[in-house]
């Protein structure tokens, strides 16, 4: 009787321990990061689409108050986390005065769908418009006319 006792309790122990672990794996609060590769090839993606038909990347500055006509040079390798988004850098060339400039791109992830939200002017011509802090949030450059806040989104050219 002793011994099936102490295997009844034995097995309940096991089945509650069990449904303990089960019931973290899938009740949403484990999720899983994008890959890198997919946060820049859904930026890549959005430029492309944005630039089609034009060819070139069209966004207002707000510190210029020009509308900037920006041509695709690459994407950086290292994607960061800032908030609920994660982002990375491309540098883009002005077709008419040549200047360089670093923009950031945040991109969401709603449920394994990626796509870009939000973008900023963090550099021009190697000078930063802000700056991040440790935890990787946007904080002012004191003396520099900082936009913290993103950028009107250029649209992306739809299929009819």
């Amino acid at each position: 009787m002793k011994k099936y006792l102490v295997f009844l309790l034995g097995m309940m122990f096991f089945i509650s321990t069990t449904q303990a672990v089960l019931a973290g794996e899938y009740d949403g609060t484990s999720v899983k990061a994008p890959a890198d590769d997919d946060v820049r090839a859904t930026i890549q993606e959005y430029i492309n689409a944005v630039s089609k038909a034009s060819g070139t990347f069209n966004i207002n500055d707000p510190a210029s108050k020009k509308t900037l006509n920006l041509s695709f040079v690459k994407i950086h390798k290292k994607v960061l986390k800032t908030g609920d988004n994660y982002y990375a850098c491309a540098d883009f060339k002005d077709i008419n005065t040549r200047e360089k400039y670093d923009l950031d791109l945040d991109v969401a992830d709603n449920n394994g769908v990626l796509s870009v939200v939000e973008l900023r002017i963090h550099k021009v011509g190697g000078k930063a418009r802000y700056d991040y802090d440790d935890n990787n949030n946007r904080i002012a450059i004191k003396g520099v006319n900082s936009d913290l806040g993103g950028l009107a989104m250029p649209r992306m050219k739809t299929k009819k």
